[in-house]
């Protein structure tokens, strides 16, 4: 994870994106600029290796305007935050203000556009929404949204640290940072996302036991890249790196269970569902 003199290390991480060693070296006070790639080795015989890596030939370059986003308290379960976020009432009112562009939404408080927008404090009905009344005696489920402007992306600094005409600094990790989420976006709508990890949806799952089911997932992670390449002129540009990896799931009743039967007398359970005290553990 990279850290910057004076930025506390949670405002300037990233743990999905890869940095360059200038990132790493950032708090001893190394040289920042970006290193040269000496060459490559001249003993032996080359080969070629075909990697799971994808090379990126262009990025945006103009600036982009990064928003805070507040949904309802921020206390909101996830489900209902999706909910508002991408209801036909929030996203007419913020396409209208960029020219029908979509804007590039994290899934929790930080949202990107290429265009300068004002403070926004909107209202969603989502009853409304749902083309239905409240229930009797209730009243309507009203959400307050507020978009407010945090900072300037400058896109430009990519190029020029490429370019070796400015050092390693925070604007560069906010780049890539935006760069990192505007990967995900079209794969999360098409995917079921788990922190960094793509599920297919649907697909099917490979009992292990009765108690454990196998499945694939994709992992994506974005980085520098300094070798000219077979296929390009361009030497120092990002490179997208795909995996495909296994993962497990667990069946919760079963750890229910075993939580009872393993647990020591002196934990307690109360009612139906396991409520152990675990106190002085």
């Amino acid at each position: 994870m990279a850290t910057l003199r004076g930025v506390p290390q949670a405002a300037v991480t990233n743990t999905r994106m890869e940095t360059p060693a200038a990132a790493y070296y950032a708090e001893q006070g190394f040289p920042l600029n970006l290193p040269n790639c000496p060459g490559v080795n001249t003993q032996g015989k080359s080969v070629k290796i075909r990697v799971n890596q994808y090379k990126v030939l262009q990025w945006p370059q103009r600036d982009v305007y990064q928003f805070d986003i507040l949904i309802g308290t921020g206390a909101e379960k996830r489900g209902k935050i999706m909910a508002v976020w991408k209801s036909k009432i929030l996203q007419t009112k913020i396409r209208s203000l960029t020219q029908n562009m979509a804007w590039l939404w994290d899934g929790n408080k930080i949202a990107w556009t290429s265009y300068n927008v004002s403070e926004q404090r909107i209202i969603i009905d989502l009853d409304a929404e749902k083309g239905q009344q409240p229930q009797q005696g209730q009243a309507p489920d009203q959400i307050k949204v507020i978009i407010r402007p945090a900072k300037v992306v400058r896109m430009a600094v990519v190029e020029a640290y490429f370019n070796k005409s400015m050092p390693w600094d925070n604007s560069i990790l906010e780049a890539i940072n935006f760069l990192d989420h505007a990967i995900r976006i079209w794969p999360s709508d098409q995917f079921t996302l788990v922190k960094k990890l793509f599920f297919i949806r649907g697909e099917q799952r490979t009992a292990l036991d009765n108690i454990i089911k196998a499945m694939r997932n994709i992992y994506t992670s974005i980085y520098l890249y300094n070798l000219k390449s077979s296929i390009s002129d361009i030497s120092i540009s990002f490179i997208l790196n795909i995996n495909t990896a296994n993962s497990i799931k667990i069946k919760t009743k079963i750890i229910e269970t075993a939580a009872r039967l393993l647990a020591p007398p002196e934990v307690q359970y109360s009612g139906a569902k396991a409520n152990p005290d675990f106190s002085g553990y």
